[in-house]
């Protein structure tokens, strides 16, 4: 993908969203923003600012058009599931019910219990629209090893 259209489709993801890329994640790319856990899953990863290779070779990536924990919108978050670690390997494995803690790098702690999952096709943009509550929503590849669709899974703030 060119910057260019990069640029483009951050742009209107963004606009769809709610959220402009420089007020919802003013963080510098590769910066270290905390830590997801997933106790189910015996998760502990790095969150780093940016869905970039690099980023997702060291852990989860936050994407930059979507919010940061304790804005009341939403938050996306993206792993690999058969490269680079493999965090979210088991992601399929989680049941509405199941916990998901952000731990920011300035230790603010935040909670969030799954509601849910879907697979949805790779430009589906619009699960990440805000939904009047904070919600999380963690995204990889399926199946393992495709790029053509995403698992989401959906948590709301508790």
């Amino acid at each position: 993908m060119t910057k260019l259209r990069s640029l483009l489709v951050t742009i209107a993801v963004g606009a769809l969203v709610g959220a402009s890329t420089a007020s919802s994640a003013p963080t510098p790319q590769g910066s270290y923003l905390g830590t997801l856990s997933i106790g189910k899953l015996g998760l502990a990863t790095p969150i780093l600012q940016g869905t970039g290779s690099s980023e997702l070779s060291k852990g989860v990536g936050h994407y930059r058009i979507s919010s940061l924990p304790g804005s009341r919108k939403t938050i996306a978050i993206a792993g690999h599931r058969t490269t680079h670690h493999r965090p979210f390997r088991h992601l399929d494995q989680l049941k509405a019910g199941d916990r998901i803690a952000i731990t920011m790098w300035n230790g603010a702690r935040f909670q969030y219990e799954v509601m849910g999952s879907r697979v949805v096709g790779f430009d589906a943009w619009g699960i990440l629209a805000n939904k009047g509550y904070e919600k999380l929503v963690l995204t990889t590849c399926h199946p393992p090893g495709s790029d053509t669709r995403r698992l989401a899974v959906f948590a709301r703030r508790v």
